[in-house]
């Protein structure tokens, strides 16, 4: 995971854990409430691996073929 990913986890297990309000995380992630919500709903289903994206470590739908 990024810096980024890793500072995100933190923020909202402190929205989690209520030390902090999902607002302040928005305002803070620079993301809407609604976002956060989100986060929230895939941080308890898949844990810290859902802050990373989707695609990380996947090949590129564009790429060159290995011929080319």
């Amino acid at each position: 995971m990024s810096e980024k990913d890793i500072y995100r986890f933190k923020v909202l297990s402190d929205v989690r854990e209520k030390r902090l309000r999902q607002v302040d995380a928005a305002v803070i992630l620079n993301v809407s409430v609604r976002h956060i919500r989100r986060l929230l709903n895939r941080l308890s289903t898949l844990e810290a691996q859902s802050l990373a994206h989707a695609a990380r470590g996947r090949p590129s739908n564009r790429r060159y073929s290995e011929d080319f």
